[in-house]
């Protein structure tokens, strides 16, 4: 005689909060849930065994920020020359790109990520995850919310304070040329790439209630050709010859106004020695 087995349904554990709608959240595992009358509050609810809910707050500090020029409130937006739109948060700017000088990139594609340490710090007594998981956590992001049959892999290429950058690869192909495979990868993750950057400069639901992906405030695609890579290299060094000619032109000038004065004072002196005989 056949058996049949029934799959149980999933369960979940609801969060109700005043003025807001119920949240559920599935049996193991966690959402970050917002508060709608504390912008610098949040909580951390997991739903464990049993249904059993737990919810930590996550405060950051509500700090503006400042420059010479402009006061930014807490959560509010900017701009920061060579670093794209910026984010106030919790007295610092979060920005698209690292500083200038703090990176260059190769050619390849490239996803560009400013995130709050402050919000790293705060969840990760309760997730025992750092920024350095999010790669992983945006590769498993990509293959259940965005495309699960792409071969498109997510690799760390340089983090920086509050940013990292983030590379899209495919397998090697020993047929295809560099600029071959970078063209197919640019055909094949670059839109993957705009869909996580779109979700998080928009604070798309999935993202900003996710325990670790949260942390992320903005986001840029950049896709580099290696062409333009040497161009920007030989600007650095057409700038850094510009500025050694200008150094020595002004080493010149000085050199030459010395020269002069010496001898405007000796023609003084030699002149009052004349008039003293």
């Amino acid at each position: 005689m056949a058996t049949t087995t029934t799959t149980q349904p999933p369960r979940n554990c609801v969060v109700q909060r005043p003025y807001q709608s119920d949240q559920l959240i599935r049996e193991g595992s966690s959402k970050r849930i917002y508060s709608l009358d504390d912008a610098e509050c949040s909580e951390l609810c997991s739903c464990g065994e049993a249904l059993t809910l737990t919810c930590h707050a996550l405060c950051v500090p509500f700090a503006p920020c400042r420059t010479a020029l402009a006061f930014y409130s807490h959560a509010s937006p900017a701009y920061q020359a060579f670093r794209g739109r910026c984010l106030c948060y919790s007295g610092r700017f979060i920005c698209m790109k690292p500083p200038l000088g703090e990176y260059i990139l190769p050619g390849g594609v490239f996803l560009l990520l400013g995130y709050s340490a402050a919000d790293e710090a705060l969840l990760r007594p309760h997730t025992n995850l750092g920024v350095q998981d999010a790669v992983r956590a945006l590769q498993q992001y990509v293959t259940t919310y965005i495309d699960n049959q792409t071969q498109c892999t997510l690799t760390l290429f340089n983090m920086t304070e509050e940013n990292i950058i983030i590379a899209a690869r495919l397998p090697h192909d020993g047929k295809l040329k560099d600029i071959e495979l970078l063209r197919k990868e640019k055909d094949e993750c670059t839109a993957i790439l705009k869909t996580i950057s779109h979700q998080i400069n928009t604070e798309h639901n999935e993202l900003q209630s996710h325990r670790l992906l949260s942390i992320f405030k903005m986001s840029e695609v950049e896709v580099i050709w290696p062409e333009s890579t040497s161009a920007a290299q030989s600007g650095h060094g057409q700038a850094r010859g510009c500025h050694r000619l200008l150094h020595l032109a002004l080493l010149l000038s000085l050199a030459y106004l010395s020269t002069t004065t010496l001898r405007m004072s000796d023609a003084s002196r030699q002149g009052r020695l004349g008039l003293a005989t």
